[in-house]
């Protein structure tokens, strides 16, 4: 086999050699008397985001709508069928993750205002792979709202999402919860875990002062990046 391969490749080389040779004049002499675009050079990113789900059967894409916010898309790999998931006029699709091979976390946020001028958090949304089953469990502003779905009371704006579980096989995913604050730094963020199911949270047990953190194939934790002060340390859990 060998010796019948090596003079396929060798050809194949020559000619993509050939042909890129002789149209490199053209082309240079091309973009030599073109005037670059401005406008397209300098034109939003049409896709901002992708994450295949865990058995690798879709991809959560997403990309900028029609109204110019981002919006977030599932794209089913066999057949290459989109599906909108979430599309507003109002907010951007920010931080998204697969919670399992059927459903979506994801945040919300607002690209076009200044950090220093927004007054609404990230919140925390889930919603189907076929757009079914939208759901809201965080608040982004502070006030009381209820859950349209069911009743129950939105949990307070302060939980971040962070990634989903490394099993992705339940209803979990990881989530950060800032509660100390020290001269305008955040001195202590508690690790959950969010059940979406029942819109509860349960505290995961690590190392103070941990602002990162990786769980092993088992969905534990087993490693968290330390930080206190100016001095930082990455802690390994046997």
């Amino acid at each position: 086999m060998s010796v019948k391969t090596k003079p396929w490749h060798l050809t194949r080389r020559t000619v993509l050699a050939s042909s890129m040779a002789g149209a490199a004049p053209a082309v240079w002499a091309q973009s030599a008397s073109a005037k670059p675009d401005a406008a397209k050079f300098f034109a939003p990113a049409q896709v901002t985001g992708a994450e295949l789900s865990p058995d690798g059967q879709r991809l959560a894409l997403r990309s900028r709508g029609p109204h110019g916010r981002a919006m977030l898309a599932v794209i089913e790999l066999d057949g290459m069928k989109p599906t909108v998931v979430y599309s507003s006029d109002g907010a951007d699709a920010s931080h998204f993750v697969w919670v399992n091979n059927q459903r979506l976390a994801f945040t919300l946020g607002d690209w076009e205002t200044p950090a220093g001028k927004q007054d609404s958090g990230p919140g925390l949304f889930g919603v189907n792979a076929d757009g079914s089953a939208f759901k809201q469990l965080v608040e982004r502003q502070h006030a009381s709202y209820r859950n349209g779905n069911d009743g129950r009371e939105l949990l307070r704006g302060n939980i971040h999402l962070l990634n989903g579980s490394t099993q992705r096989s339940g209803d979990e995913v990881f989530v950060a919860q800032p509660e100390q604050w020290q001269d305008n730094d955040v001195g202590y963020i508690k690790l959950l875990m969010f059940y979406f199911n029942e819109g509860a949270t349960t505290e995961i047990d690590g190392p103070l002062h941990a602002v990162g953190w990786w769980p092993d194939n088992k969905g534990e934790l087993r490693a968290a990046l330390v930080r206190e002060k100016e001095k930082g340390s990455l802690m390994w859990k046997d």
